[in-house]
This record gives C-alpha cells, sequence and structure tokens, in this order.
C-alpha cells in the first residue's frame, strides 16, 4: 500500500478502510447493510509500527509490542531524581505524571505554607493537584495535616505537584529545589 494514494480500499479485514496515503486510519465503512454506515474504531487493522521503543512525545522512550503500548518506560536524557520527582532533559516526571520543566517553579516548604497559597485551592478544584499517590482533591485538604510537614512543591505550567521530604534531607532538598528552579529557566528562555 506503500504507493497508493489516498482513498478507501478494503484493510484485509472484509471492511473498507481509509489509507491516507502513508498509513491506515481509524475510519472504516460498514457496508453489511443496505446503507453504507461510516464509523471510527479505535484499533487499526494494521500495525502502523513495528515493535521497539519510540518517543512518546514527553521526555520517554515507551516500548511498542506492535499492537499496543506497553507500560515499560525510560528517560531520553539522563534522569536526576529526588522524592519521587524526576527531572530528564526538558521534562519533569512524578510517577508516570510529567509536564514541560520550562516555566515550572520549584519550593521547599512545609504544609502550612503550601495551604495558604490561593493557587493550590484553585488547582485541588480544577483536578490539576498532585501527589506520589496521584490527585488530590479539595476534600482531602479539610483532613487533619501536620502543618510542619516538610514537601517540595512544583507549580509547573500544566499542574501542581507536592511531594513529601524526610526533615532530615532539608539540606539536600533545598539544593534539588534550586536546581530544578535553574533548569526551568534555562529551559523557559529556549
Amino acid at each position: 500500500m506503500g504507493n497508493a494514494e489516498a482513498g478507501w480500499f478494503d484493510d484485509g479485514s472484509g471492511r473498507q478502510r481509509w489509507w491516507d496515503g502513508a498509513q491506515w486510519t481509524e475510519h472504516y465503512a460498514d457496508m453489511s447493510g443496505s446503507t453504507v454506515e461510516l464509523h471510527t474504531s479505535s484499533t487499526v487493522a494494521v500495525a502502523s509500527h513495528a515493535a521497539g521503543w519510540y518517543d512518546d512525545g514527553r521526555g520517554r522512550l515507551r516500548w511498542w509490542d506492535g499492537t499496543q503500548w506497553g507500560q515499560q518506560t525510560q528517560f531520553i536524557e539522563e534522569p536526576h531524581s529526588f522524592a519521587g520527582i524526576t527531572v530528564a532533559g526538558s521534562w519533569i516526571f512524578l510517577g508516570e505524571m510529567s509536564q514541560p520543566i520550562g516555566g515550572a517553579m520549584a519550593s521547599f516548604e512545609t504544609a502550612g505554607d503550601i495551604g495558604e497559597r490561593s493557587t493550590l485551592t484553585r488547582a485541588a478544584a480544577g483536578g490539576l493537584l498532585f501527589g506520589p499517590a496521584g490527585m488530590i482533591t479539595g476534600a482531602m485538604f479539610k483532613k487533619k495535616v501536620d502543618r510542619r510537614e516538610f514537601y517540595i512543591s512544583i507549580d509547573g505550567p500544566e499542574q501542581f505537584w507536592v511531594a513529601p521530604v524526610n526533615p532530615n534531607l532539608g539540606l539536600q532538598a533545598r539544593q534539588f529545589v534550586a536546581w530544578v528552579n535553574s533548569v526551568s529557566r534555562h529551559y523557559f528562555r529556549r
């Protein structure tokens, strides 16, 4: 099919599928009834790529087994981590979440300091506040929190993250925060 122009063709499954000139799309026509119905499927009959590692567009390589994405990932750039937060090139990660680091603002503070931010309340209400265990909602703030606990917060371009820090690692946390902010400024200027 590599030389065929765009059009409707039998995709090998008995259906007519749209070929865009380079690959099969998710659009197919059901011609089994008295009328023709157009559909969109989430699976394409022919895999467009061989198994291997592919850029996921978020600073990682993800394994494609030839038919679907796997859970295995690896960082494209050398990772630097602290308190569950990882920076690799122009991306910052917390667990499976990622966002561009350019324009992010990191800080080392107590739960009390974080809780006083108005942006934190808006982030929780908008579903943009996350911790190591996942999304944090406004209702979670109503629970009793030791306001003296230490956290690294990342106020990023897409989400607001908080990660707990062992109080004995305060110096390392401050150094990591300063480094994250330096990397953020570097990529923000680009």
